[in-house]
């Protein structure tokens, strides 16, 4: 009973180091900085400390993750989808979507992976 205690333990602790990203760049001469968390199936975004949303992984393997968001939930706003590539070789993110009919500028930048 140990033995299997000790093996399923080896076999759910050995992934439960969270994988964060945190991403910053500029706009306008200003720095902003937002990180992705993975949790479970998904990467949960913070901004200061305040959750903002929920991504979804649509690709990801040893030199890339890209994650993708869609907002559609109120009526009065035209929904709009973002897609985030991170670059895991090289630190970098580039960011882009868009509203309803209207392109969403890209944005890119550096991150840095927090485990």
């Amino acid at each position: 009973m140990k033995n299997i205690l000790v093996i399923f333990l080896l076999l759910f602790s050995h992934g439960s180091a969270a994988e964060k990203y945190v991403c910053s760049y500029f706009i306008d001469d200003e720095v902003f900085n937002e990180s992705y968390e993975r949790s479970g199936p998904v990467f949960v975004k913070t901004i200061n400390d305040l959750t903002e949303s929920q991504w979804e992984i649509v690709f990801e393997n040893d030199r890339a993750i890209t994650l993708q968001a869609t907002y559609a939930w109120n009526p009065a706003v035209a929904p709009k989808s973002l897609t985030i590539l991170i670059d895991k070789v090289k630190n970098t993110f580039v960011r882009g979507g868009l509203k309803y009919k209207v392109p969403i500028d890209v944005t890119e930048g550096i991150c840095t992976v927090v485990n």
